[in-house]
């Protein structure tokens, strides 16, 4: 952290020394990592649902591409906390690829290999996003 400030107080409350476990959750689209061949590449995720993820990146990867994805699943709405945060590895297909005006691309990805307790994860926090009773 650099040099202590050692002027005079200039907040507008108090403060005090606190020691509590804070649970958050990040309200912009996920980052996740993917890898192509040995090369690991970062996206954007755009949505998601029990079958598949909409992510924004850089490359223009073809339909038909086979990727394996790794991202963390933070649902703040689980019953357990080992549902509360959860890394999930997924591998998909690339069903479509389209490039933006700004020269990003817009991937659509179905969902083919992804453990059962992931699958559920997944779907659990879809559910809790939607809200009971209402269509995804």
């Amino acid at each position: 952290m650099g040099n202590k400030y050692s002027g005079p107080d200039r907040r507008k409350f108090r403060r005090v020394k606190a020691n509590f476990i804070v649970i958050y959750k990040i309200n912009h689209p996920l980052e996740m990592r993917m890898m192509l061949g040995d090369n690991e590449v970062h996206a954007v995720m755009f949505n998601l649902s029990e079958n598949g993820v909409a992510l924004l990146t850089n490359y223009n990867i073809p339909s038909s591409t086979l990727l394996s994805m790794k991202f963390i699943l933070i649902n703040d709405n689980a019953i357990s906390d080992a549902e509360r945060i959860k890394q999930i590895k997924v591998n998909g297909e690339v069903r479509y690829s389209m490039r933006s005006e700004r020269g990003e691309c817009r991937l659509g990805i179905c969902f083919t290999d992804t453990s059962e307790a992931d699958r559920r994860t997944i779907a659990n926090f879809v559910r809790m996003q939607v809200g009971p009773g209402t269509a995804a």
